[in-house]
């Protein structure tokens, strides 16, 4: 703390201040120190949060978007996250996709359409953890295909799955279309599209599914990928009419023989569910 100010008198805070507060040691009470300081600080706050670092090192501006924050100067964060563009060079990227994250999951406090858009004007240009999250925290229909698109991507997945569980009942019909979207082609499907398909279908499982849509559930039963199929069989046997299930039976019957372990369990499993719901029926 500079030693001729006290905190909340200062008439200004100089970014060397910033600096020396939030370094790599003792930062979080930097933290503190600086939001002692009032508006007073704002300036310098911004000046550190804006300026680059090639070394990669992100923790000290993630403290000054903390800061920020505090203080509610959300309109700073607003600003950073309009201007910034990750740096080209990997590492400077790393630091800035850290403080990105940062400040969307910050600036996702305010609860205003304003955010929102701002949120999903970023979810567009970058899908990472602490946008999607951030967008996704708002429940509105508008960020369902952001989310979907998100499960495609490893450090995504669990953030958009969280979010798309709860707005499931309304996003049905999209999820259902992700799950059968096979890219780049059906005939070369990658493994992020696999990863995305099958995700997608887990959490349209969870929810109870009209009448309308068992034909895109039927089509799944026959999917090239084993996991997709065993879950779309399981899906179809828990909403299917009995006198169709037996499409459903005889594909588990059909790719039991080719399951490995866990797969071959979850499909004994299933079949012997089905046979104690028929003996207690």
């Amino acid at each position: 703390m500079p030693a001729t100010n006290a905190p909340g008198t200062c008439s200004e805070v100089h970014e060397s201040t910033v600096a020396r507060l939030l370094n790599l040691h003792d930062g979080e009470a930097g933290v503190m120190t600086l939001v002692d300081y009032g508006p007073a600080a704002i300036p310098a706050l911004r000046s550190f949060l804006f300026r680059r670092d090639r070394s990669g090192i992100y923790q000290p501006r993630r403290w000054a978007v903390d800061a920020l924050a505090a203080l509610k100067a959300y309109d700073i964060l607003a600003d950073y996250l309009r201007a910034t563009q990750p740096a080209k060079d990997p590492v400077e990227r790393l630091g800035d996709e850290a403080v990105i994250n940062a400040a969307a999951r910050a600036l996702s406090k305010v609860r205003e359409e304003w955010v929102f858009q701002l949120l999903l004007s970023q979810v567009r240009k970058h899908l990472y953890p602490g946008v999607v999250d951030a967008v996704g925290s708002f429940d509105l229909p508008e960020a369902v295909p952001h989310l979907i698109d998100a499960l495609a991507e490893d450090d995504c997945r669990s953030i958009a799955e969280a979010h798309l569980g709860r707005v499931a009942p309304a996003a049905q019909a999209l999820l259902l279309n992700a799950a059968a979207r096979r890219c780049p082609s059906a005939a070369n499907e990658s493994e992020t599209s696999l990863r995305q398909r099958r995700s997608a279908l887990r959490i349209v499982s969870d929810t109870a599914l009209p009448a309308s849509t068992w034909p895109q559930v039927k089509a799944l039963i026959s999917d090239s990928d084993m996991a997709i199929a065993v879950l779309a069989c399981k899906l179809w046997l828990r909403l299917a009419p009995a006198p169709e299930r037996h499409v459903a039976v005889y594909r588990l019957n059909a790719l039991r023989g080719r399951a490995d372990f866990l797969l071959a369990e979850d499909i004994d499993t299933c079949l012997s569910n089905l046979q104690e719901d028929r003996s207690h029926a």
